[in-house]
C-alpha cells in the first residue's frame, strides 16, 4: 500500500519520502495522470509504463529495501498524479494488489 501523508500540494519543489514498512523491496514511480483508471495494464497486471508518453513519467524511486527511507525530490506543475509500486515479487504484481495512491498538485 502507499500512503501520501496529504491528498495535495501547492506547485513547485516537492520532497516525496519514500518509506518501506513492508517485507520486499519497493520502489515509487510518479506519473502525471488523471485517475488510476487512465493507467494503461500490461497483460500481467503490472502498470504498462512504456504506454505512457514520456512527458508523464516525472520520476521514480528504485528499489527501496525493507526498513529503509528514500526521498525522491521533483519540481511538479498543477495537475492529477499517480504514485505506485511496479515491482513484482514472487509473481505478485504489486501495481494490481493496489499498491498506488492518487495525488493533487494545485495551483
Amino acid at each position: 500500500m502507499i500512503n501520501a501523508k496529504t491528498a495535495s500540494v501547492s506547485a513547485g519543489d516537492i520532497t516525496f519520502k519514500l518509506h518501506n514498512a513492508g517485507g520486499f523491496d519497493h520502489e515509487m514511480v510518479v506519473f502525471k495522470m488523471g485517475s488510476m483508471a487512465a493507467m494503461p495494464l500490461a497483460s500481467d497486471g503490472t502498470a504498462n509504463e512504456d504506454a505512457v508518453p514520456e512527458g508523464q513519467h516525472m520520476g521514480e524511486i528504485d528499489p527501496v529495501k525493507p526498513g529503509a527511507t528514500r526521498d525522491l525530490k521533483m519540481t511538479l506543475t498543477p495537475g492529477k498524479y499517480v504514485l505506485f509500486c511496479n515491482k513484482t515479487t514472487s509473481g505478485v504484481h504489486h501495481f494490481e494488489k493496489n499498491m498506488a495512491t492518487t495525488f493533487t498538485v494545485t495551483a
